[in-house]
Formats: structure tokens, C-alpha cells, sequence
């Protein structure tokens, strides 16, 4: 009864999969070409918001947690001073792939998430460099650079464990906000999740990105 209880549970255990660009085989006359969506107006083009390099190091989290309010960051003139973030061009990127359509309450949230993301990507490459540019094909890519991120700060003993705690329950408060408003991000079609859109904003790339493969007509 035990084993058969065990491989039941095991069963109903999700898992997750890898996503992959790999597509049946063509059908004949066809050829595969990868190009931007954007180019052939699908989905919304994101560009850079910062407004030059940010000079941010491990002196200047205490600093970056300071501006939070509830556990996230808002996207206003402390984000843009402190992280070097264009909140104008940010909002011109959001209001461009549809964000006033949401409504005032989903938008703000939104807004929320964007600048919130953003400063935890830019917050995690003060901490680990060495994991970044984040490869988003992984959807655990952030939690992965959190866990390491928790242990270097652990094994630096800086401020008696303050910023590690303050890293975590940010996590722990964006996570939640962001499973609930999830949907909206495909909504806006300027990527799978917010750390992406953000990371984009952020001029990050993934040499392990592959662009969207397309079909397109061979004419012989």
C-alpha cells in the first residue's frame, strides 16, 4: 500500500519542461529563416530604458532597498534616480504595447511589476555577474541567480544578514504579485514573463536565446 501510495504521488508530481524551438519538418517549398517577430510586426519591439550604465555596486544595495515601498519598487524619479532608469522611455515602451487598455487598477500593478523586476535584475548583477546575460528559456533562470545570489551575500556577512533578507522577501512579495497578474504580460506580447520584458529593457541578451523560426515561401 505504501509503494503503491508513493508512485501515485510521484505520478501527479508536475514537472516542469524546457521550452524548445525545435518545429516539425517543413513541408516542400518551404525553408526556415530566423528573423525578429517584431520586424514582421508581431508583438511589441522593446528597447533599452537606461539611461547610461548604472555605477552600482555591493555599497549600494542598502540604498536601492531604501526606496521600496511594501517590499517592491514603484516606477517614479527614485527608481530613475537611483537604478539610472528612464521612466519616461519605460512608460513609452508599456503605453505603446497596449497598457492604458487594462485599466487604471491592472496598469498600476503592472507598472509595478516592470519596476520591480528591473531593479531585482539590476540588484542580482550587482551580486552575481557571472550568471548574467539570464537565459529566460529557463523560467526558473531568476530563482536559480536568487539562490546564489542569498548564499554569496550569506558568505559576506554584510550588515548582519540585512540585505539578504530584504532580497528575499522582495522576491517573495514580486512572485506573488507576479503569478497573479501573469496573464497580462502575454497580453502585452513584449515577452513570456516580466524579468524578460525587463531584462530586454535592460539591453541583457542571451547568446542562448533563439530567435522565432519562420515559415516562409521558396520560389523556385
Amino acid at each position: 500500500m505504501v509503494k503503491e501510495a508513493e508512485k501515485e504521488k510521484t505520478s501527479s508530481t508536475p514537472v516542469l519542461m524546457p521550452r524548445t524551438s525545435k518545429l516539425p519538418a517543413l513541408p516542400a517549398g518551404y525553408a526556415e529563416k530566423a528573423s525578429d517577430v517584431n520586424t514582421y510586426g508581431i508583438g511589441s519591439s522593446v528597447s533599452s530604458v537606461l539611461k547610461e550604465t548604472p555605477r552600482l555596486n555591493i555599497s549600494s544595495l542598502q540604498a536601492m532597498f531604501n526606496i521600496q515601498e511594501n517590499n517592491l519598487w514603484k516606477l517614479g524619479a527614485n527608481l530613475e534616480e537611483t537604478f539610472g532608469i528612464d521612466i519616461t522611455k519605460c512608460m513609452d515602451i508599456l503605453q505603446g504595447a497596449g497598457l492604458n487598455s487594462l485599466g487604471k487598477k491592472v496598469g498600476d500593478e503592472v507598472l509595478e511589476l516592470i519596476s520591480s523586476a528591473l531593479a531585482l535584475l539590476l540588484i542580482h548583477k550587482i551580486i552575481v555577474p557571472e550568471l548574467f546575460p539570464l537565459d529566460f528559456s529557463n523560467q526558473l533562470s531568476l530563482l536559480t541567480a536568487f539562490v546564489k545570489a542569498v548564499n554569496k551575500l550569506q558568505k559576506m556577512k554584510i550588515d548582519g544578514g540585512f540585505l539578504e533578507e530584504r532580497l528575499k522577501v522582495s522576491m517573495e512579495t514580486y512572485i506573488a504579485k507576479r503569478q497573479k497578474y501573469d496573464w497580462v504580460c502575454d497580453m502585452l506580447e513584449l515577452g513570456h514573463t516580466y524579468e524578460e520584458v525587463a531584462s530586454k529593457m535592460l539591453g541583457y541578451t542571451s547568446s542562448l536565446e533563439t530567435k522565432a523560426p519562420l515559415y516562409i515561401e521558396v520560389k523556385l
